[in-house]
């Protein structure tokens, strides 16, 4: 799953963000509702920034929790596109409840995956400048989470 945002002002400039579901593999639970506590995880994102006529791209500001990341205008291509990630650590999420998903014992839904389609947010900001003006175009997209069923035997996930 993906998530995709677009924004634009003929006065400032365009800012498109999309990005990809994280993974997490979680280890088979007991029965019932649980709280999963997500480990650290990285978003990837693919940022196309357009400003109008007469102004060039200055910067990129994404932050998504705690977490930020700033690009430069010389991280973007000709065309106005970067792609980048952001780190977001386990201690800035939230638990995830999950109930009856990936149960101990039970091989049978081991190959589901659960969406969260709506874990966190991502802010982010175009800043557009020339010699005397500058405008700024700001966007939010929804960042996703898709939790997978470790099976014993894979390699182990991380602090979960």
């Amino acid at each position: 799953m993906s998530a995709t945002a677009a924004h634009g002002d003929e006065l400032a400039g365009q800012l498109r963000v999309e990005s990809d579901s994280a993974s997490v593999a979680i280890l088979p639970q007991p029965p019932g509702p649980r709280l999963i506590q997500l480990p650290d995880i990285t978003f990837t994102m693919q940022i196309e920034a357009r400003c109008k006529a007469g102004l060039h791209a200055e910067s990129i500001s994404i932050s998504v929790a705690d977490s930020r990341v700033n690009l430069q205008s010389t991280e973007l291509t000709e065309q106005g596109i970067a792609e980048t990630t952001i780190r977001v650590p386990k201690n800035q999420l939230g638990p995830l409840m999950i109930e009856n998903f990936c149960i101990a014992g039970d091989d049978t839904g081991a190959a589901a995956a659960l969406q969260f389609r709506d874990t966190l947010s991502a802010h982010v900001s175009l800043k557009c400048a020339a010699d005397d003006r500058q405008s700024i175009v700001y966007q939010a997209v929804a960042l996703g989470v898709e939790l997978s069923c470790q099976l014993q035997g894979d390699d182990a996930p991380d602090d979960i």
